[in-house]
C-alpha cells in the first residue's frame, strides 16, 4: 500500500481495511486518553498505595515498596509456600505461621503421606560462616563489568566488519572481554561490615 493516500485510486481494494486501521488508530488514542484521565484522578484524588497493595501471598511483597536495591537485609524464613499470606492470615500463639498444606485448612491439619511435616519451634540452620544470621551477600562495586560489556560490542562489530578490520575489530573486542571477565572474577572482594 503506498503511503499517501491520494496515490492509489478508489477501486483497489484498500477502502474497507484502510478504515479499519483508521478506526483502531482512534480507539487506541481513546484507549491512551482514558489511561491518562485515569493517571490524572489518582494522583489527585486516589489514596497511596501500601507496601502490599495486592494483598498478595509471596515473599517478594515482604519488603517495603518501593524496594531498596538489595531487597531484603536478612534472607527471609519461608516455612510455606504462600508464606505471606501464611504470615498475615494464619498465625500460632507464638506468631509464627502455621503451615496450612494443601487440601487443609487451620482447624483441620491434613494427614497422610502427602502432609507436611511441621516441627514446631524450628528454625533456620546456618553455617559457622554466617555467625549465626542470613546476611544477604552484597558484591563489592566494581568497574569490570562495565569493562567486559564495553569488549562484547567491539568484538560483534569486528564480526559484522569485512577485511583487515575485522580481525582487528574482534581479537580487540575479545582481548577488552577478556580482561574485564579476568579482572572481575580475580577482584578481591571488600569487607562486609555488619
Amino acid at each position: 500500500m503506498p503511503r499517501r493516500i491520494y496515490t492509489y485510486a478508489d477501486g483497489m481494494g484498500w477502502n474497507f481495511w484502510n478504515m479499519v486501521e483508521t478506526i483502531g488508530s482512534f480507539v487506541i488514542a481513546l484507549g491512551i486518553l482514558v489511561f491518562l484521565a485515569n493517571v490524572a484522578i489518582s494522583r489527585r484524588r486516589g489514596e497511596i498505595a501500601g507496601n502490599d497493595p495486592w494483598d498478595a501471598r509471596t515473599v517478594e511483597w515482604l519488603t517495603t515498596s518501593p524496594p531498596p536495591p538489595y531487597n531484603f537485609e536478612e534472607v527471609p524464613l519461608v516455612t510455606a509456600r504462600d508464606e505471606l499470606w501464611h504470615r498475615k492470615y494464619v498465625g500460632g500463639d507464638d506468631r509464627r505461621p502455621v503451615r496450612v498444606p494443601a487440601g487443609a485448612s487451620a482447624d483441620h491439619p491434613a494427614s497422610g503421606p502427602g502432609a507436611a511435616a511441621v516441627t514446631p519451634g524450628a528454625e533456620p540452620v546456618h553455617g559457622p560462616g554466617h555467625g549465626g544470621h542470613s546476611a544477604i551477600h552484597m558484591p563489592s562495586p566494581s568497574y569490570y563489568p562495565l569493562v567486559a560489556s564495553a569488549g562484547l560490542p567491539i568484538a560483534g562489530w569486528g564480526v559484522m566488519a569485512g577485511g583487515a578490520p575485522q580481525v582487528a575489530l574482534l581479537a580487540l573486542g575479545g582481548l577488552i572481554l577478556f580482561a574485564g571477565l579476568f579482572g572481575w572474577v580475580l577482584e578481591p572482594s571488600a569487607e562486609e561490615s555488619h
